[in-house]
């Protein structure tokens, strides 16, 4: 009976000490003023879209709505990445082309200007994006045939200017 309550009285102690770091524990990395965000930067790029045809329709309200469901995907993608969210401004569709629909990007950025250099070799360099890109791409579940469905082999990034 001793023991049982010397188990109980330590996993109560551990309980009680998750508890009060979870609600005392300030992360100063969530605390950030986004005003202070002003030098942009750009990534351009382009991703095909292999189910649907290019047609001229794409060039009437149709290209608006499908335009407007990509730049909110894309969007909500770079909020919700932890590393990139806070940097993220919005991505504007630039046009489509010809084939199975090509779709050009751009990708806006804003950082602080204080460690520019850090924050353009490490956290928002072209190969971070990329992979998060990449990565959503490929862990992407929609179905194949959707028409907003992106070929994850045709996917092309580049810092741009």
């Amino acid at each position: 009976m001793v023991i049982v309550f010397i188990f109980l009285l330590i996993a109560a102690v551990i309980l009680i000490s998750l508890l009060l770091c979870s609600f005392i524990y300030d992360d100063p990395d969530e605390k950030f003023d986004p005003s202070l965000f002003k030098v942009p930067l750009y990534f351009n790029g382009s991703f095909q879209l292999p189910n649907l045809a290019f047609t001229e329709e794409l060039y009437s309200s149709e290209n608006q709505t499908l335009a407007a469901d990509i730049e909110n995907k894309l969007s909500d993608l770079y909020r919700a990445s932890p590393a990139l969210g806070r940097y993220f401004n919005n991505t504007e569709i630039q046009g489509f082309r010809n084939g199975s629909v090509i779709v050009d990007y751009q990708l806006t950025f804003l950082m602080p200007e204080e460690n520019q250099d850090q924050l353009r070799n490490f956290t928002l360099s072209r190969e971070m994006v990329y992979n998060v890109f990449r990565q959503f791409l490929y862990d992407q579940e929609a179905d194949e045939s959707a028409p907003t469905y992106i070929d994850p082999v045709s996917l092309i990034m580049f810092l741009g200017h």
